[in-house]
């Protein structure tokens, strides 16, 4: 038994230390041999990077050809522990291709660039769009953002902060087009008109009707008067000039070193000839004008808007020089019944002092009296309303009025924008009119240069 197994253990020695020759010795002679002897790795030995998906297809490998070629005709020496993974010639080819792409920034800083920096900086990668489906995901998370003590990270922070500013910037817009709707339907209007011919269903509309659903604000300024001593006496309205014009309050060099509020309290007391403003000026002007337009409605073209600017101006540029010219001659008006020496058929000064009783749930019978303080220059308004202008350029210039109206109230969005637009035109910026401006303002955070 003894002689038996001895046999055996001999012969297992034996068999191991043959294999140990076939396997062993020979696969370490050929290690010690690449070692001491650098390999030449030829081009014909590289194997390309797989590709995945269609879009790999597009992208041109030529840059990092080049940017190796210049490699594999050089011997490469790589340390021991290195030919000890990667030591066949595929290996190293396709290693070759990865350290030619690596970058000099540290991984933690900026991973990106210390993958494919300079493959980034020598390979022209074309665009590609940003998925659908990788929108609504985005989507999804921006709905439901973490909570404040489970942020991820300071760019995920700054990134969602982006983006709900610019939900609130976009809806603001959408709330200033919805105002100004409201302010076209209360009038009556539709919305801002382009075109200097009539409708055919505003054919027979005349400029006296247009007028009377307007009323006294857009041309005249006026207000209520008490005697304090006789609180029994009658209420006086008294009517006078206009004397608060856009390209008046714009074309003030003093303007420039006011503040928003203070710019906005000179503007009302401006009196700068409308005649002594610029070609330059007037153009610049038209284009703010223009653009408050686009930005008050989500329907009216850049060529459309600029129509509209040009009537606006030509009636601010008439009553400005209007006022200008009138002398205060108050009189007193019987309104008791229509004054044709004070009103003509197509220009009612009781029909449009009625309009605005009406919206106070007032009458001319409650024992008002009428003062109307510049006559010249009711009856030169008279004139120049009569003398052909369509209704459509009134009613454009009635609207805008009313923007001017509305831009009174600080802290709202069109208090900013029109202080931003009347002081400050060298850059212009158009909001998105669109109804969901999420997915907008979400592609503008992910390709900003579009």
């Amino acid at each position: 038994d003894f002689a038996a197994t001895s046999k055996l253990l001999l012969a297992a020695l034996l068999l191991l230390w043959i294999l140990w020759i076939i396997f062993g010795y020979r696969s370490n002679l050929v290690r010690r041999a690449e070692r001491e002897h650098p390999e030449v790795v030829h081009p014909h030995a590289r194997t390309p990077p797989p590709q995945i998906g269609p879009e790999s297809q597009v992208t041109k490998m030529t840059t990092v050809k080049e940017s190796t070629d210049a490699s594999v005709s050089k011997k490469r020496t790589r340390s021991s522990k290195f030919r000890d993974i990667c030591w066949k010639p595929q290996c190293i080819a396709i290693a070759d291709i990865i350290i030619d792409g690596l970058g000099k920034s540290t991984p933690c800083n900026n991973f990106f660039d210390f993958v494919c920096g300079k493959r980034a900086e020598n390979t022209q990668v074309p665009p590609s769009k940003v998925k659908d489906s990788a929108i609504k995901s985005l989507l999804r998370i921006l709905k439901s953002p973490n909570a404040k003590g489970n942020r991820n990270s300071s760019a995920v922070e700054k990134f969602t902060s982006a983006y709900i500013s610019c939900i609130n910037e976009g809806n603001n817009s959408l709330k200033l087009h919805e105002s100004m709707q409201r302010i076209f339907r209360q009038l009556g209007f539709d919305d801002w008109y382009s075109s200097s011919k009539e409708p055919p269903n505003e054919a027979d509309e005349t400029i006296g009707n247009i007028l009377s659903k307007i009323g006294l604000r857009p041309f005249f300024d006026f207000n209520v008067h008490l005697e304090p001593r006789k609180p029994s006496s009658k209420r006086t309205i008294i009517i006078t000039k206009r004397t608060d014009f856009f390209l008046l309050s714009c074309a003030s060099e003093k303007f420039r070193s006011l503040s928003s509020r203070e710019k906005f309290n000179e503007s009302k007391q401006s009196q700068e000839s409308a005649e002594n403003i610029s070609t330059k000026q007037y153009s610049r002007f038209k284009k703010v004008v223009a653009e408050i337009v686009r930005l008050t409605s989500a329907n009216v073209t850049k060529n459309q808007s600029m129509i509209i600017a040009e009537d606006i101006l030509t009636f601010e540029r008439v009553f400005s020089k209007l006022s200008k010219q009138a002398v205060g001659k108050p009189i007193e008006i019987n309104m008791t019944s229509e004054n044709r020496t004070a009103a003509s058929t197509n220009f009612s000064l009781r029909t449009m002092l009625e309009k605005e009783l009406r919206d106070i749930n007032a009458t001319l019978k409650d024992d008002i009296r009428v003062i109307l303080e510049c006559p010249d220059y009711y009856a030169d308004l008279i004139n120049f309303v009569s003398s052909g202008n369509s209704t459509m350029a009134i009613k454009n210039y009635v609207v805008w009025s009313y923007i001017r109206s509305m831009a009174n109230v600080e802290d709202t969005s069109l208090h900013d924008l029109y202080m931003t637009y009347s002081f400050n035109t060298t850059n212009f910026t158009r909001s998105s009119a669109k109804k969901d401006v999420r997915k907008s303002c979400l592609l503008t955070l992910l390709k900003p240069e579009t």
